[in-house]
């Protein structure tokens, strides 16, 4: 399992909480990372770190979530 770092974020992009994922993949850390969010509907957003690079940052005002490249 490759470490992931999930960070729920407030409206001002201010880090809430932080959680260890342990997934396979991006796509896996993505969605972990939005059944998190969604247990709590005040909590703006969330951005999913493994290591240095920042994998996907979501708002809840936005149509969806974005992965980044690995150069984002």
């Amino acid at each position: 399992m490759v470490g992931y770092r999930c960070y729920i974020l407030d409206a001002g992009d201010h880090i809430l909480q932080a959680h260890d994922l342990d997934c396979e993949t991006d796509a896996q850390a993505a969605w972990a990372a939005q059944s998190l969010l969604s247990q709590d509907p005040y909590h703006r957003g969330v951005e999913v770190w493994m290591a240095a690079r920042r994998v996907l940052k979501f708002d809840r005002n936005s149509a969806r979530p974005r992965l980044l490249d690995r150069c984002g």
